[in-house]
């Protein structure tokens, strides 16, 4: 089986619930972050409900989003606070993530190895 960015969708997800999370906190609408990212207001909103997966939030907006909140973007990725109220199951998405490494030729390791390595600084 190929690599597929199906398999990190839920990460993608996390992400962008959990700057919704930082947006709501800081009582800033949808608009107001799409006007800080550059963003048009519709697409921003489709990026923060995540439920496009051709659309995701680049490093690019994610750096942005870590200066603008001051946090730092493995939060973005690793704080996930409301994972349990979702009923999503950390071991099995660890176990589900490392079959589907398994199955990974060494280009596409190596591809993921160099993604994860720029998302954690």
């Amino acid at each position: 089986m190929e690599y597929s960015e199906e398999m990190f969708d839920e990460c993608f997800k996390a992400v962008a619930r959990n700057i919704k999370k930082l947006r709501v906190k800081y009582l800033l609408t949808q608009k107001d972050m799409s006007e800080k990212l550059g963003i048009d207001p519709q697409y921003y909103a489709r990026l923060e409900r995540g439920d496009d997966p051709k659309r995701k939030f680049t490093l690019e907006k994610v750096f942005l989003v870590c200066s603008l909140f001051n946090v730092e973007p493995n939060d973005l990725i690793t704080k996930l606070p409301d994972i349990k109220e979702e009923g999503i199951n950390l071991n099995n998405l660890k176990k589900d993530i490392s079959k589907k490494m398994k199955r990974m030729n060494a280009e596409q390791l190596s591809g993921l190895r160099e993604y994860l390595q720029n998302i954690s600084g």
